[in-house]
């Protein structure tokens, strides 16, 4: 049975020397039966090891019963071998200590899938605590089993305070119940799911967060627990709230202005018109600013202004026209047209802001006065006509 035992076994002397082994045990150790007979098992073991190992005997003698010990032994071709080594005491009729029964199993696949084990969780944590959000673990009862660093950082002090803050209390008043609320509901169809909401920083600052959740689940698809990240949204929040703001304000002063106002693009198409520019093109939506003006503009002036904005939209250069248009109610209308190229923070080139003036009434006052020349030059030839005739009468 010792032979064919899956374990290595030795009978040794109470001064830990080697009466029998089996094969397993000679075996494991890398070396035969006759090499070791006789010997202490000092010679082939780590020298680390060799202390803790002898005091497995001696333990093992004192308490007369058993005593274990991981250790490893090296082989003689330099390899090292981990095993976890059991000494049992056998003693005689009247419980004195007779001989040492040493027991060894090969852990060196176990030890390296812990090593390996360690450093994946090593390098995980480095890769967490590196990350510029934070990261969270849940338990099936919704505990926290870990949280980097950027986490404890925005939280608590330390990392046990962390791991047991209850991060609802951390929630905004006016956001407490609806992230309560979504976050069982979220959990409750084990699927990835988010949340945005106010959390107070350790240092009292109302901080906006958007987490991701997903799920973790065990080998038969049931839910383990949760893994989280957060990101702090706060400033982009503030930014569009700010943009939001001056978009609004905007839109107050050109919808104020008695001008149209107008944007194109970067292709040309209008993508702004403020209340007047609406009104006067009838256009109801935003689809229906483009091409709005162009259907108005009277067709024989259409294709010399259209080069004239080509040429400007081309250089991105200032645009400046007299367009003539025919509205269907208040019949021809001329609106002076000017318009900049506009540019982004890296000098992109976004399209144009312009503005239309309504000219009618100075359009018509020239065309008067224009007429009224033409009249006068008339007259006035008329009159030098019959000047000159009356002088050659005379």
């Amino acid at each position: 049975m010792v032979d064919q035992a899956a374990a290595g076994i030795a009978k040794c002397d109470l001064e830990g020397r080697i009466v029998s082994a089996n094969g397993r045990f000679c075996e494991i150790v890398g070396r035969p039966e006759a090499e070791i007979i006789g010997e202490t098992t000092a010679p082939f073991t780590h020298p680390d090891d060799i202390g803790p190992s002898a005091e497995t005997i001696a333990a093992a003698q004192s308490a007369a019963g058993e005593s274990r010990v991981e250790k490893r032994y090296i082989r003689p071709d330099g390899s090292v071998v981990w095993c976890l080594a059991t000494a049992r005491v056998a003693t005689d009729a009247t419980g004195k200590p007779e001989w040492v029964m040493a027991v060894i199993v090969d852990i060196t696949e176990a030890k390296a899938t812990e090593a390996a084990l360690r450093e994946s969780e090593a390098r995980f944590r480095d890769i967490a605590d590196t990350a510029p959000v934070m990261i969270w673990v849940t338990a099936p009862d919704r505990r926290r089993e870990f949280v980097n660093q950027a986490y404890v950082d925005f939280t608590a002090d330390d990392y046990d305070s962390a791991l047991t803050t209850d991060w609802r209390e951390r929630l905004h008043p006016d956001d407490h119940d609806r992230i309560v609320e979504e976050s069982i509901a979220g959990e409750a169809t084990a699927r990835p799911f988010a949340l945005e909401a106010r959390y107070r920083r350790r240092d009292g600052a109302w901080r906006w967060l958007r987490s991701f959740s997903r799920p973790r689940l065990g080998p038969e698809g049931e839910v383990m627990g949760f893994v989280g990240v957060a990101f702090d949204v706060t400033e982009p929040r503030e930014a569009a709230a700010r943009l939001a703001e001056t978009e609004t304000r905007f839109r107050m002063v050109a919808d104020s202005a008695p001008v149209h106002i107008w944007m194109c693009g970067e292709d040309g198409r209008i993508t702004f018109g403020n209340r007047r520019y609406r009104a006067f093109f009838g256009v109801n939506s935003d689809t229906g600013l483009i091409g709005a003006g162009g259907a108005m503009m009277a067709t024989q002036d259409r294709d010399t202004i259209t080069r004239v904005f080509q040429r400007a939209f081309d250089a991105r250069d200032r645009f400046e026209a007299t367009i003539r248009i025919q509205h269907p109610v208040m019949g021809e209308r001329w609106l002076r047209c000017e318009g900049v190229p506009r540019f982004d923070a890296e000098g992109r080139f976004q399209g144009y802001v312009g503005a239309n003036f309504d000219v009618s009434d100075s359009k018509k006052a020239e065309n008067d006065l224009k007429n009224i020349n033409e009249l006068l030059e008339e007259r006035v030839g008329l009159a030098l006509t019959e000047k000159a005739r009356a002088e050659a009468d005379l």
